[in-house]
Order: C-alpha cells, then sequence, then structure tokens
C-alpha cells in the first residue's frame, strides 16, 4: 500500500517538470517551472490539493517570463517541484519581488505532508514577516536525496503578479545590497531635486515650484512604495495605510503634476480649451485621492492606473501643441514627459511578457522618474532664466532713458554756459536781452523739473519724487509722532489686458486708475505716484491704519465696479492692495513700512488679487 502510494505521487510529480539543485547555484528563475490554477469554484485548500479532494484541478503551465494575471481578484495557487539530488541538505530562499500583494500563504511540502507554512502580504504587519525585507522572502530547506514541491496560494485586489527566484542566502544578501543602494539613491536624487526647488520656490515666491516638488514627492513614494520600500523603513505598523497609499499617492502625483503644467506651460494666461483640460486633470486626480480612502482597492487602483495613463499621454499631447506654438520652456516639458512614459512603457512590456524580465527593466520607472524631475529643474531654471533676461533688457531700457534724460541736462546746462559767457561779453549794450534770455532759461529749468518728477503718461509723480516725499513725511510724523500710512497699489493681471486689447487700452486703463485713484485721495497729507509699471503707491501722512484700510478698501471697490471703453472694447480690471502704517521713531526707516507694505501686495497677490492685505 505505501508503495503504491508512492508510485502514485511520483506519476503526480513528474507530469510537470523539477528544479534540480546544486549547491553551486546562486539564483534560478522559478517562472519555467511554474503550474496554476485559479480559484473560479470555491474556496481550495492545501489539504485539498494534497489529499485529491479537488481533482482533477485543471494546474496549467506557466508560459511568460514572469506570471502575469493582471488585475484579476480571483485567487490563484501555484506549484513547483525542487529535486536535491545531492547528499547535503541545501538552503535556499524563494523572493517574490512584487511588495503590494495582499495575502500571500507558501507551504512546502515532501511525501505530500506539510513541511513548512508561512503566512505573508501587505495586509499584515511588516514585522509578521519570516524575514525582515520588502519583498516576500521564504527560507526553505530541502533535505538531501528528497523531491520536494512549493504550493503558492495568492490572493490580491491589485495586479495579480508572480516574479520569483530561489536565491543562496549569501547571493540573495549580496545582490539586495545593490538593489537597496539603488533605492537610496533614488530617494536621495528625489529628495535632493524637492528640497532644492522648495527653497528655490520660497526666494523667488512662485507658487509652480510648490506644486513641481508636491509631484517629485509623490512620485517618488509611488515609485517607492512598488518596490516595498516604505513600508519596510517608514510605515511597518500602518498595513491599513500602505493598502491605500498607494492609490492615495498616485492621486496626488496626477493632482500635483497637472497643476505643475498648468502654470509652467502658461495655461493661465491663454484663452481656449488648455486651460480647462489641464484643470480637469488635477481633477482627476483628486477624485483618485478621495476613491484611496472610500472605495475598494481593486477600484481604486483600477481607475487610478487609468487616471495616470490618460493624463500622462493628454499632458504629453499639450506639451506637443505649447511647443508648436513656441512656448519658451515646453520642449524640456514634452521630453521630460516622454522620458518617463518611455520608462513606464518598458515596465508595462516586461510585465505582459513582450520583453525579458530583466533587473534594469524593473527599475526604468525609478530611472525615467529621475531623468524627468531633472529635466524639469533643467526647465525651471530655463524660466527662471528667461525671467531674469527679461528683467535685465527692463533695466537697460531704464538705464538708457536715464542716460538720455542726463545727457539732455547736460546740453541744456551747456547753453546755459555758453548764454551765460555771451552775456558777458554784451553785458553793457544787452542787459535787457540778457535778462529774457535768463527768464527763458529759468522757463527751461521748471519744465525739466516738471519731466523728472511727474509720469507723462498717468500725470502722476513718479519713483523718484514719491522716495523724496517719504522722507520727508517720515520726518514730519516722526516730529508729531502721528501715524504714516503707506498703500501699495498692483493692477492685477495687467499683462492679459495688454495681450487681448493692445498698448493703446493698456495706456488708457493705467490712467483711468491713476484719475480714480487721485479723486479719492483729497486730503491734504495725500499723495499718490506712479511707483513702476502697473504699479501705484500713496503716501497718507497722520493717517491711521484704519483709515488706511477703509480708503483701499474704496479704492478695490470702486476699480472693480468701473467699466473702461477703449474704442469698441469694453473691460474691468481688479487691483491688490498692499499696506502698512506705524508712527515713525527711531530704530526705524522708511525702507522698513515700504518692505512691510509690499510683502502685504504680494500676499494679497498670492491670495488671488482683488483683495486688501495689512502688515504691521
Amino acid at each position: 500500500m505505501c508503495g503504491l502510494f508512492l508510485l502514485c505521487a511520483q506519476a503526480f510529480a513528474s507530469a510537470y517538470n523539477s528544479i534540480q539543485l546544486t549547491s553551486r547555484q546562486e539564483r534560478l528563475e522559478v517562472a519555467p517551472y511554474l503550474w496554476w490554477v485559479a480559484e473560479t469554484h470555491g474556496v481550495i485548500k492545501i489539504q485539498d490539493i494534497l489529499e485529491r479532494k479537488t481533482a482533477p484541478m485543471g494546474w496549467r503551465q506557466n508560459s511568460r517570463f514572469d506570471p502575469n494575471f493582471g488585475l484579476d481578484v480571483s485567487p490563484h495557487w501555484f506549484r513547483f517541484s525542487v529535486t536535491n539530488a545531492g547528499a547535503e541538505p541545501v538552503e535556499r530562499w524563494l523572493e517574490i519581488s512584487y511588495p503590494v500583494l495582499d495575502d500571500i500563504k507558501v507551504y512546502l511540502t515532501e511525501e505530500e505532508k506539510i513541511v513548512e507554512a508561512y503566512h505573508s502580504g501587505d495586509t499584515l504587519n511588516f514585522s509578521e514577516r519570516p524575514v525582515f525585507h520588502r519583498n516576500f522572502i521564504f527560507p526553505f530547506k530541502f533535505k538531501p536525496h528528497s523531491k520536494s514541491t512549493v504550493y503558492i496560494r495568492i490572493e490580491t485586489q491589485g495586479a495579480l503578479e508572480l516574479p520569483a527566484d530561489l536565491w543562496s542566502p549569501t547571493a540573495f544578501v549580496q545582490a539586495d545590497q545593490w538593489k537597496l543602494a539603488a533605492q537610496f539613491l533614488f530617494s536621495g536624487i528625489m529628495l535632493a531635486m524637492a528640497a532644492y526647488n522648495l527653497a528655490l520656490g520660497f526666494v523667488i515666491r512662485d507658487l509652480t515650484f510648490v506644486h513641481y516638488v508636491g509631484y517629485v514627492v509623490s512620485i517618488a513614494i509611488v515609485q517607492l512604495a512598488l518596490h516595498g520600500t516604505p513600508f519596510q523603513f517608514i510605515w511597518p505598523h500602518s498595513p491599513q495605510w500602505n493598502q491605500i497609499s498607494l492609490v492615495f499617492f498616485i492621486g496626488c502625483s496626477v493632482t500635483f503634476a497637472s497643476l505643475f503644467g498648468y502654470r509652467f506651460l502658461n495655461l493661465n494666461v491663454r484663452g481656449g480649451v488648455l486651460p480647462y483640460i489641464g484643470i480637469s486633470c488635477a481633477f482627476f486626480g483628486l477624485v483618485c485621492c478621495a476613491l484611496a480612502f472610500s472605495a475598494s482597492y481593486a477600484t481604486g487602483i483600477k481607475i487610478a492606473v487609468l487616471a495616470t495613463g490618460v493624463v500622462s499621454i493628454t499632458w504629453l499631447v499639450i506639451g506637443l501643441l505649447q511647443w508648436s506654438r513656441r512656448e519658451p520652456t515646453a520642449a524640456y516639458f514634452t521630453l521630460a514627459w516622454a522620458v518617463f512614459l518611455f520608462g513606464n512603457i518598458a515596465i508595462s512590456l516586461e510585465k505582459i511578457g513582450l520583453i525579458p524580465n530583466l533587473t534594469i527593466i524593473g527599475f526604468m520607472p525609478q530611472i525615467g522618474a529621475c531623468l524627468e524631475v531633472m529635466i524639469f529643474s533643467l526647465a525651471l531654471a530655463q524660466r527662471i532664466n528667461i525671467e531674469r533676461r527679461r528683467h535685465i533688457s527692463m533695466r537697460e531700457l531704464a538705464l538708457h532713458r536715464e542716460r538720455s534724460a542726463r545727457e539732455a541736462e547736460q546740453s541744456m546746462l551747456m547753453a546755459q554756459q555758453q548764454a551765460n559767457d555771451e552775456l558777458e561779453r554784451r553785458v553793457a549794450i544787452r542787459t535787457e536781452e540778457l535778462n529774457e534770455a535768463m527768464k527763458k532759461l529759468s522757463v527751461a529749468h521748471e519744465q525739466l523739473n516738471e519731466i523728472a518728477t511727474f509720469d507723462q503718461l498717468t500725470q502722476l509723480k513718479n519713483k523718484a519724487s514719491f522716495e523724496r516725499v517719504l522722507m520727508q513725511e517720515w520726518s514730519r510724523c516722526s516730529r508729531s509722532i502721528s501715524a504714516l500710512s503707506l498703500v501699495f497699489i498692483d493692477i492685477d493681471r495687467f499683462q492679459r489686458v495688454n495681450q487681448q486689447f493692445g498698448q493703446f487700452a493698456a495706456d488708457t486703463c493705467l490712467q483711468v486708475i491713476a484719475k480714480l485713484i487721485s479723486s479719492m485721495a483729497r486730503r491734504a497729507g495725500d499723495s499718490i505716484f506712479r511707483y513702476e509699471g502697473d504699479c501705484y503707491v500713496l503716501v497718507l501722512a497722520h493717517c491711521s491704519a484704519e483709515g488706511a484700510l477703509q480708503l483701499a478698501e474704496l479704492i478695490r471697490s470702486r476699480t472693480e465696479a468701473t467699466l473702461i471703453q477703449v474704442d469698441e472694447a469694453r473691460f474691468s480690471v481688479t487691483i491688490s492692495i498692499g499696506l502698512s502704517s506705524d508712527i515713525p521713531s527711531q530704530g526705524w526707516e522708511p525702507q522698513d513700512l515700504m518692505e512691510r507694505a509690499r510683502e502685504a501686495l504680494a500676499e494679497a497677490k498670492m491670495n488671488g488679487g482683488n483683495g486688501v492685505s495689512f502688515r504691521m
């Protein structure tokens, strides 16, 4: 009877190939030796398999580099046979290098009896794993002159894959050091990129950098989660969060990538359908984040994968369109997305078995993500360079105008000197003519002073006059111990007025706003100036913070309600106002008051414009 049982066992085992163990083997892929069957007709237990209660089960031989069943939520059983023909026991570690499987049960059997059994998966605490590792490691010891069968049951709500290898412990530890170093290198690159650009964003006060940093952090966590690193080092005691974190951070990466692309490609200043598509992509990412907490993992991961694919292709197309429209940084943006998509396409082709299962392929998404964020950083640097060149050209224009004014003044002084010399030679006979010439020179000098202190477009005093008046009022208020308020006013999205309606409309807009502000700042201590570009500044002497706030809000509401008409075009604008108020005292300078008012203006701008912000 016992011989018959052994004969049946040998016949059953010979139905599929067996792994032949030798002491020199360091790593052996299990995929060519795997057979599998799906639990489609009720739960199958290991005792049922060993006792033939489920025969025939319909085992199928694996035909792929790595078994990959996609988003199939039905449990699957796998088996492979291992033969140790040597005279010494052989220790091997079974590695399943797909760390997002929910539930894994592994059984080592000999002669239809369970020798070792393990239970693992990312739904259990990390400390419950047989080997403390980000992948699933199961240590086996195969007896000499034995033939064993390993059974694996996998149940997961995500993609069902089984990339499995048998390792010698020493070879595994050596190989894993390089893989772990690659994970730390990837983490270091992404962290460095995030920290650098976050600091840069705070320095230049550009929200684009914040969105970029959010994308870098999110995509880094997604890539690390696919390799099990966060579960090992960050949240090993939170399997529930580990279950939903992948879907959540995929949604975050979609949202931040869309917001970054929206601002980086300047869609916010362009019309048409592209801005709405960009905002829709960001909303799609927020939906994925919400589904991570409200829907099942299977539903969430399907929608997250769909969102990633659709949004990635969408932004690639938008980048190409903006490139064709000669957007300065669109080429960098398009190249970065193409590199990222290439990495994900490579791993997808490997997962479905169209290309070999190489180690480099497994790291292609991380390599693509690193290259992508590096290219994005170059693009942001290029954007800063473009802005720097624009500011340099503006400064050069201002210097040119200042030089022209000096030359005109020098010419006037030379003419005056020549006139004086001429008058000295003819003083005796042309005294009356000299007096007339002096009157003309005096008038010309007054006109020159008028030009130097007034803005010709708005008929307001200019920046140079503002600085002089501010110092005077600061001294007066300091002596009288009364409040001095400073109000900075900036037109929201003024560049769009210039782009949509032309230079003449923009100049008319500046004139209308100047007249409106002048009509409301009529106190004896009120002075209004055109500071620079579309920015005005009010110096309110002997005016408290409450009074300044009331005046600022009145100016803001009147401006919002004012309709500007230029030829056939009608439009309205809003303004952002930043103000500060203080009683001048020793230890403080007018520049301190200006700095606080400008910070308040920046805060009003950051809050979306059309508002008043106050800094003490």
